[in-house]
């Protein structure tokens, strides 16, 4: 039964990823692997195939503690999904249908100069600080293994990397702008960001440049994206443990993945990719003592900024909850957690019945957000590429860590607007947006 329903849900995840990544409103992006729409629907296959493997398996472990769901839970996990789902579709339908009548926005001049003088400080500003607390050791082996501890220990220059990343990320998004000023950027960035043992700072940058060169006509197919898979989940898991614990992984690969059980086994009984039986404990186990406030992943967002050593009543992620309360020992031990995912907080906040209502909203902001791209008379990928990474954390975490890439785009954004003016009172550049119908 579960296995047939499994199947039904990934058809109807893929007709929905492949129609609405097909509306004639997106833009340069219709038909592409990096429309945010088809993005979100291979981020829930995925999903879905960690059901396929908790079915076929019938028991997982999690952290060493084995989780066993029978097939009509199971059942109920993946209509639950499937429910969630829809309503991501729904927001993103009504979204296209209402974009199609915004106003456009035309900008009558360029920015690509303010933005690049932006990163450079940003860049520069956050090497500056890494050396003044680790000295000129750079690497994962050495810093990223304790990143997570490192992070607490240094929470402004933690979020550094972070306004580093999205900086990088704006100066070419914000417009089409010479090859070379992307390979630049995207060198520059990985050399430093590597030193923070963070590996989603570079998947953010890695489609940051996907979407810079498709203003140049990069055509990404969707077919070949789905084909991609396989190796792109298998080099995150061994981003995962290099980042973790370079000096475990340094002898032979296949020795490391047989004694993990194999690739199948790998990929699916790690952290990377354990969203059946943690989305399943948020369904079915009703007495989580999580001691959370109403509403605090989505407060969490508002607060992410604010130092926890002056506000100790800051909320704290869903993630850490969970995670202290199923594995402590490993979260003291690594502050390796356990990733919640946004569905399951949606499930937590709102109950199953209303968790719908909040991934249509994320589904229409979404959709409203990255039309300012598709729509532009200025050819610029900023707001596709801000939408995709928006859509793709709230989904793959908690709401809380959403507000660790939207306050770094925030002040990337201010960043900009204060070069340009720096400039434009020193002679070198001036312009305006408009808005017309």
């Amino acid at each position: 039964m579960s296995l047939s329903l499994i199947a039904l849900a990934i058809a109807f995840t893929l007709a929905c990823g492949f129609m609405l990544s097909n509306d004639k409103a997106s833009g340069i992006y219709r038909g592409s692997a990096l429309h945010p729409v088809f993005l979100i629907s291979v981020f829930c296959l995925i999903y879905l195939f960690d059901f396929a493997y908790q079915a076929i398996v019938g028991a997982t472990a999690l952290r060493g503690v084995t989780v066993t769901l029978t097939d009509f839970q199971l059942s109920q996990a993946v209509a639950a999904h499937a429910w969630l789902f829809a309503g991501l579709m729904a927001g993103a339908t009504l979204a296209f249908r209402v974009g199609r009548n915004a106003p456009r926005v035309t900008s009558t001049a360029s920015v690509a100069l303010p933005s690049l003088l932006s990163f450079l400080v940003v860049t520069l500003v956050t090497t500056i600080l890494y050396v003044s607390a680790h000295g000129l050791s750079f690497g994962l082996d050495e810093i990223g293994a304790s990143k997570s501890i490192n992070s607490e220990a240094n929470p402004v220059l933690s979020m550094m990397f972070w306004v580093m990343v999205m900086a990088a990320a704006v100066s070419i998004t914000i417009e089409r702008v010479p090859v070379s000023r992307i390979l630049f950027v995207s060198v520059v960035t990985t050399l430093v960001a590597l030193s923070s043992g963070a590996r989603s700072q570079l998947v953010v940058l890695v489609l940051a440049v996907m979407y810079a060169f498709s203003l140049r006509g990069l055509k990404l197919g969707r077919v070949l994206a789905l084909v991609s898979l396989v190796p792109f989940a298998i080099v995150m898991s061994v981003l995962r443990v290099f980042s973790r614990g370079g000096a475990l992984f340094s002898g032979d690969f296949w020795s490391y993945i047989s004694i993990r059980g194999g690739i199948v086994s790998f990929l699916f009984e790690t952290d990377e990719i354990s969203y059946a039986e943690i989305f399943s404990q948020f369904l079915f186990n009703e007495h989580l003592p999580l001691d959370r406030f109403p509403f605090q992943g989505l407060m969490g967002i508002l607060f992410v900024p604010l130092p926890r050593w002056i506000f100790p009543w800051k909320p704290t992620p869903l993630s850490t909850d969970f995670t202290l309360y199923w594995s402590p020992t490993i979260f003291e031990r690594s502050r390796s957690e356990l990733v919640v995912g946004g569905f399951s907080e949606a499930v937590l906040e709102f109950g199953i019945a209303f968790a719908p209502l909040m991934s249509a909203l994320i589904g229409y902001a979404t959709i409203r957000l990255f039309l300012r791209s598709a729509q532009s008379t200025m050819p610029n990928a900023l707001w596709a590429f801000f939408a995709s990474v928006g859509a793709l954390f709230l989904i793959r975490n908690e709401y809380f860590i959403v507000g660790i890439v939207v306050w770094p785009a925030l002040v990337a954004g201010v960043g900009v607007v204060a070069a340009a003016l720096v400039l434009r009172l020193l002679g070198i550049s001036s312009g305006h947006v408009r808005r017309t119908a």
